[in-house]
């Protein structure tokens, strides 16, 4: 056993109370000054003794977690060739057990090494004098691992607080402090990749950006084969974090909003925002890249939700999708329940259609030609001036005088209203479409986006009476070729055509205007109970409901039957066949009743009031109902019959069973 004693040096200076000044003889020479200190005699350190190794427990104060295996072994091997040459410096705990202080890399190198004697200094420390020696020993250690810096300086955070302070107390920059507090934010198995310098310190500075859970993904889709892989390294590392960031610049949502997760707060001053890491990556200032990308993607899916409700706001009849709808977006959709119930299209599906736009007055301002001073500028002479002889100093141009007016612009008043016209068209027609149920508000999901649109189903009908006919002639295309003296006659053809085609359809937005303006007053006046007195024509609409009910085929089966044969959606046919409704026989109102009532669904479902109808009108008109409940009545019969014996032979079975089990009792 050997006892290791450190030699102790007395160093004994003094200090001189007078200072010895040397002078020049009157040449005015500098002072010298010669200043002897004299240092208090160092302490003796205390002599240490021996402890076995199993007897010390690692303290629980000790920040610096953090140890390189490789190194750990190489340092075993020297223990076990020298030994070790300085004592560990330890508090007792309880009798015959000890804390370690100071030298956990010695204790852990003595237990590769397989050392069980330990020499040790044994002293009585409180719990902050112990944090104390550990972090002065941590600060003058060599060449310390950036990892253990950073748990030095979160240490030291608790204590000082401030960067300013903690950079101060070290004598570095506020980039180093900060950089190293960064690395803090490193996951566990990514800082033992650190310690085994399996990744540098820039790369872990720049993985250490990341939130916890895209470390994780990036570990666990990197980094798991590491221990394994003695050539481990990682490869376009800027290309492969950038799949675990967003770029906050082309997020869809407003990045200064702080309701979108009220729990996260706004982007601009989050932590993940390397906008905010200024002082540690000056290059990602500019960036604003959000290296939290499942935060980035809920503000997204939060967004989207948002945009979802609000669309419903405005009460659309369908949802048209550019591709299938995620999951994401099903599962907001969902929530709503209104939009379990509407249609769905694929864009390509309908035809959309954009609100007219009011024509801008200043867009119809144009400049006048400059004019100039010159009377007669074909008889201007560049030969004139030719000769002309030029003093130094004066400089000769080609240009003559010119003087040009101000260009003031001239407002076109024709064509404005021309426009106009135009415009008021095509906002009735388009408000008529839109009342009237032609066209349909529906929620648009489209790659950039969720907007309103307005559309319709493309169907054979799709576009009856929505637009207006293309003109390949318009107003101005007339009016500059008159300006410009090219006019032909079959750009006058087409100014006439283009002007009966506006009013034919000025006609027809008038027709669906009135009829929208007649509905609201005959909606109106018959909320009045007053108002309610029978005419003949409320005995013609009676028999329209029933005769609309027949469907398509019916419809066309029943009008034939009553001469009806010009086309549907005349003046001629809905003449006829008002006329021939107001005037149906009995025989053929009765007719027309039956065949409508037949073709609703419910009178084939029992427990329903069509059913009912159905039973009461064939009784009435001579079907042989009575038949038909016979048949029923006896096939009820037999079947009961039959369900009275089978309940007769299990009650006898279950009477033999409780018999049974009485007499096991």
């Amino acid at each position: 056993m050997t006892t290791i004693a450190k030699k102790t040096k007395t160093v004994s200076q003094t200090k001189s109370a007078d200072t010895k000044k040397n002078r020049t003889n009157g040449t005015g020479g500098k002072k010298k000054e010669t200043i002897i200190v004299t240092a208090p005699a160092t302490p003796v350190q205390p002599v240490s003794q021996i402890v076995k190794r199993g007897d010390i427990d690692f303290s629980p104060l000790q920040y610096r977690k953090y140890y390189s295996e490789k190194a750990l072994l190489e340092f075993a091997e020297d223990l076990k060739q020298h030994g070790i040459l300085h004592a560990l410096t330890v508090r007792q705990t309880i009798e015959g057990r000890y804390e370690l202080v100071a030298g956990e890399r010695r204790l852990r190198g003595a237990e590769i090494a397989g050392l069980e004697d330990i020499p040790v200094v044994v002293r009585e420390l409180t719990d902050i004098e112990v944090r104390e020696i550990q972090l002065s020993e941590n600060m003058h250690r060599e060449n310390p691992h950036p990892m253990n810096e950073a748990q030095q300086i979160g240490e030291m955070q608790l204590a000082y607080k401030s960067v300013d302070e903690v950079a101060g107390r070290l004598g570095k920059s506020k980039q180093f402090v900060y950089s190293r507090i960064k690395l803090l934010s490193l996951i566990e198995p990514l800082r033992e990749m650190f310690i085994a310098d399996a990744i540098r310190l820039q790369e872990a500075l720049e993985i250490a950006v990341l939130s916890d859970e895209s470390q994780q993904q990036f570990y666990n889709q990197n980094c798991q084969e590491w221990r394994e892989d003695a050539d481990f390294e990682l490869s376009d590392l800027k290309w492969t974090l950038n799949r675990y960031k967003a770029n906050l610049k082309n997020a869809p949502f407003n990045t200064e909003d702080e309701t979108l997760l009220p729990n996260m707060g706004a982007c601009t001053n989050c932590p993940f925002n390397s906008a905010s890491l200024s002082e540690l990556f000056p290059d990602l200032a500019k960036a604003a890249t959000c290296d939290n990308k499942q935060c980035y993607q809920n503000k997204c899916g939060a967004h989207q939700k948002r945009l979802i409700v609000q669309a419903f706001e405005s009460d659309p009849q369908a949802l048209i999708f550019d591709f299938q709808p995620t999951e994401d977006v099903t599962a907001i959709l969902e929530t709503i329940p209104a939009a379990l119930e509407l249609p769905q299209f694929f864009r390509h599906q309908v035809h959309t259609y954009t609100i007219p736009q009011e024509p801008i007055p200043d867009y119809f301002r144009q400049w006048n030609e400059p004019q100039n001073n010159l009377a007669d500028e074909d008889n201007f002479d560049d030969d004139e001036y030719g000769d002309e002889e030029f003093e130094d100093g004066d400089e000769q141009t080609n240009e003559p005088s010119v003087t040009s007016e101000v260009r003031e612009p001239v407002f076109d008043e024709e064509a404005y209203q021309e426009a106009l016209e135009e415009y008021r068209l095509k906002k009735d027609d388009f408000d008529n479409q839109l009342a009237n149920g032609n066209m349909q508000r529906g929620v648009y999901f489209s790659r950039n986006g969720i907007t309103i649109i307005f559309f319709m189903e493309n169907t054979a009908d799709s576009f009856k009476n929505i637009e207006p006919s293309r003109e390949a002639v318009t107003a101005k295309a007339v009016k500059e070729a008159e300006k410009q003296g090219n006019i032909t006659v079959a750009l006058y053809d087409g100014e006439i055509e283009r002007l009966r085609t506006r009013e034919k359809r000025a006609k027809e937005i008038d027709s669906e205007k009135f009829q929208l303006d007649l509905h609201k007053l005959y909606i109106d006046f018959n909320k009045e109970e007053s108002n309610a007195i029978p005419t003949d024509a409320d005995q013609a609409a009676a028999k329209l409901i029933i005769f609309n009910s027949l469907g398509w085929s019916g419809q066309r089966d029943f009008a034939g039957a009553l001469g009806i044969t010009h086309l549907t959606h005349t003046e001629e046919y809905r003449t006829a066949l008002y006329e021939a409704l107001q005037n149906l026989s009995d025989t053929d109102y009765r007719y027309l009743i039956r065949i409508a009532l037949g073709r609703t669904n419910d009178v084939k479902h029992p427990n329903t009031a069509d059913a009912y109808f159905l039973l009461k009108v064939s009784e009435e008109a001579g079907v042989n109902v009575a038949a038909l409940k016979k048949t029923y009545a006896e096939k009820t019969a037999i079947r009961e019959s039959k369900m009275e014996t089978k309940i007769f032979e299990v009650e006898r079975k279950k009477e033999i069973l409780t018999k049974k089990d009485e007499v096991l009792i």
